[in-house]
């Protein structure tokens, strides 16, 4: 059976619009974003893998950032919060 391969331009429009989301690679290497919007179109041509809730860091630059961030605070710039976190893969 041939499996169909989804890439995250596929799964983007179902992302609610005000979680936060953290981009997961296979190098264990992760990006954290306040809003889906915020990802980069660079990630829409990489195949999704999976998706689940994490607890992560974010970086919070100013007042508002601080405010969306909520969560637990690490320092001043960095809390934790859940979000969504999708593996991605890139094609290779």
């Amino acid at each position: 059976m041939d499996k169909k391969k989804f890439y995250f331009k596929d799964i983007r429009p179902f992302i609610a619009k005000t979680d936060k989301v953290s981009i997961l690679l296979p190098d264990t290497s992760y990006h954290n974003y306040l809003f889906i919007r915020d990802v980069p179109t660079e990630f829409d041509d990489y195949i999704f893998k999976g998706i689940g809730i994490i607890e992560s860091e974010f970086k919070t630059e100013d007042a508002l950032s601080k405010i969306l961030v909520g969560g637990k605070r690490i320092n001043d710039k960095i809390y934790l919060d859940y979000c969504i976190e999708i593996f991605l893969e890139e094609e290779k």
